[in-house]
């Protein structure tokens, strides 16, 4: 079966946090987990938690999934769940964590639909598909020069002047790093 989510909106540059769970019945398999991202993002980090009663042979609490290409794979290997009926179930999940980044790349152009999917294989059986959305938005950014300070306040013709541009950001995505921008400034005559 698949599951799809709501449409996200993310800006060149900005960090996503994905996080999926995995619930296993109360027996052994070999589990392994596929996400795979379009082009345009490059990964920041992966991990994985066990519940209290899940053991894996391939990977351990807090490990990192293999990155190969475009794709963040997960192999736990053989994957025991001991569970006790009496027990919460949140100690037979396992949590995957991913965090991505949006790449400042051609690729990526305002209003581009772009697909990130998760897949898990139990005893390399495909199980359920997760496919998240995002919509690619070129952020709209405002700089104002406020000022421009010179030091030596007076010069001679030839002589050699320090100064510095104190630029407002009054508007526009709060933090938001900026990609290929351009500064111009005209340098007072006077």
């Amino acid at each position: 079966s698949t599951t799809d989510t709501p449409l996200y909106n993310v800006v060149i540059g900005e960090v996503i946090n994905f996080q999926g769970v995995v619930t296993l019945p109360k027996l052994a398999m070999a589990l392994k987990v596929v996400a795979t991202l379009c082009t345009g993002f490059n990964v920041v980090s992966s991990t994985v938690r066990f519940g209290a009663h899940v053991i894996a042979d391939g990977l351990h609490d807090g490990d990192s999934g293999q990155l190969s290409s475009n794709t963040v794979i997960f192999d736990f290997g053989e994957t025991v769940n001991s569970l006790n009926s009496s027990h919460k179930r949140n100690n037979s999940q396992i949590i995957i964590a991913i965090s991505i980044q949006v790449a400042n790349d051609p690729a990526n152009q305002d209003s581009l639909i772009k697909s990130i999917s998760a897949n898990s294989f139990a005893d390399n059986n495909p199980n359920t598909a997760i496919i998240t959305q995002v919509i690619i938005v070129t952020p709209s950014n405002s700089i104002t020069i406020s000022s421009i300070d010179f030091d030596p306040k007076e010069a001679d013709a030839g002589d050699e002047v320090e100064y510095t541009i104190t630029l407002k950001y009054p508007g526009g995505v709060p933090n938001a790093t900026a990609y290929d921008l351009v500064l111009k400034a005209t340098i007072p005559e006077t």
